[in-house]
C-alpha cells in the first residue's frame, strides 16, 4: 500500500506468468500416483497452463528441493513432483490464490 497525497494507492500483485485451472467440482487439479508397484510415489499437477517452468522453479524453491525432483511435461501440461507432497502442494496453490 502506498500513501500519496493523502489518497491511498494499492498495488496489484504481478499477474504469476501460469495458470492452474480447476476441476469441474471446483478442486485443484493435484494427484498423488503410485508407480512401479507402489513403491515409487509421485504428485502430478495437471491443467497448468503457461510458464510451466516457473513454477517448477517456484515449487523447487518453496520445499528445498534439489533438481531434478521435479519435472514437467509441457505437451500434456503437467508438473510432475517426486514424492508424497499432494497436501503441501495443495497449500502452496491456494497461498498464490489459485
Amino acid at each position: 500500500m502506498l500513501v500519496v497525497d493523502e489518497y491511498v494507492v494499492k498495488r496489484t500483485p504481478k499477474p504469476l506468468p501460469y495458470f492452474v485451472y480447476r476441476t469441474e467440482n471446483n478442486n485443484l487439479p493435484v494427484y498423488q500416483e503410485y508407480k512401479a508397484g507402489g513403491n515409487k510415489l509421485q504428485t502430478r499437477i495437471r491443467r497448468v497452463e503457461g510458464d510451466l517452468r516457473f513454477l517448477r522453479n517456484q515449487i523447487e524453491n518453496a520445499f528445498q528441493m534439489q533438481k531434478g525432483q521435479v519435472k514437467i511435461n509441457s505437451l500434456a501440461g503437467h508438473v510432475i513432483v517426486k514424492g508424497r507432497r499432494r497436501d503441501e502442494i495443495v497449500r502452496f496453490l491456494l497461498d498464490l490464490q489459485f
